[in-house]
């Protein structure tokens, strides 16, 4: 989560020439597939990915 709100917060602190505006949005889709690829794995291999997942997240 706070990574989304680094990647929204990026643009309105960036130059408005439009390359930033072009550039977040790939970010913003990459770091989704990433999320989707994450849970697919967790679902995958069960409960021991699911803990890991929670310990990553508390670290962050």
């Amino acid at each position: 989560m706070k990574t989304l709100l680094l990647l929204r917060r990026r643009p309105a602190a960036a130059p408005k020439d439009g390359t930033t505006m072009a550039v977040v949005p790939r970010a913003v889709v990459s770091f989704q597939t990433n999320i989707t690829k994450a849970m697919v794995v967790a679902t995958a291999t069960g409960g021991e990915a699911t803990a890991s997942r929670r310990a990553h997240t508390r670290r962050s």
